[in-house]
Parts: C-alpha cells; structure tokens; sequence
C-alpha cells in the first residue's frame, strides 16, 4: 500500500487512523491495565476510528491464541471507552482482552481496516 506522505503508514491506514498530520502516534497502541475487582491483569488496545465515515472504512478487532489462525474478537474484547480525540475527525476506542493475562491462555490482538 502506497505511502504517499511519507510518515511511515500506508494510505488506507492514514486516513483510517487520521495520521496523515500526527504520523507513528495515531497507530494503535498495546498495553495493560489491573481489574480493580479481580485484580488479574488484561490486555489493552485503543485505536482511532473516524467519527464521520462517509467511504465507509470498516474496523475488525481480531483474535489468536496461536497467530495462524484469526477470528473476530467478539466478547474477547470489552469495550472500555470512546473518547473524542479534540480534532473534530477521530475517536480513540479502547478495548481489554479477556480471558485476563493470569489466566495462562496465550491471547493475540489486531485491527484489520478496510473499504468493502
């Protein structure tokens, strides 16, 4: 997929994301947060998704245990929050994976863009 600005991200996920004008940090991020009732820890992704979405870009949380095979997250992702970004265009999703990371099952996460 083309670059055509050169910040390092292809077309499609430009605009998805909106990173033609922030770049690397418009990507999604990984991390983890503790369950404050549980306390077992959980996988965390956000993503930016575009508030107005006239070509009709699709988001796909995906998830692994083995990185061959990939199937849609479902109720492996909760959702947590969406949150305006403040630049009028995008939304920042952010999910936790389940099972918790304590549990011992290996759990992969990706977001497939795309345009039907």
């Amino acid at each position: 997929v083309a670059d055509v600005d050169a910040n390092g991200v292809g077309a499609l996920l430009d605009y998805a994301f909106h990173a033609s004008t922030t770049g690397m940090s418009a990507l999604p991020q990984t991390g983890a947060a503790m369950d404050g009732g549980t306390g077992c820890r959980h996988l965390t992704f956000s993503y930016r998704r575009l508030l107005s979405n006239p070509s009709a870009v699709q988001y796909h949380l995906e998830t692994s245990t083995t990185l061959a095979a990939w199937q849609l997250a479902g109720s492996n992702a909760e959702e947590l929050s969406v949150t305006p970004t403040g630049d009028g265009v995008t939304e920042t999703v952010s999910v936790r994976i389940v099972p918790a990371m304590d549990v011992g099952i290996p759990m992969f996460i990706r977001l497939r863009v795309e345009v039907p």
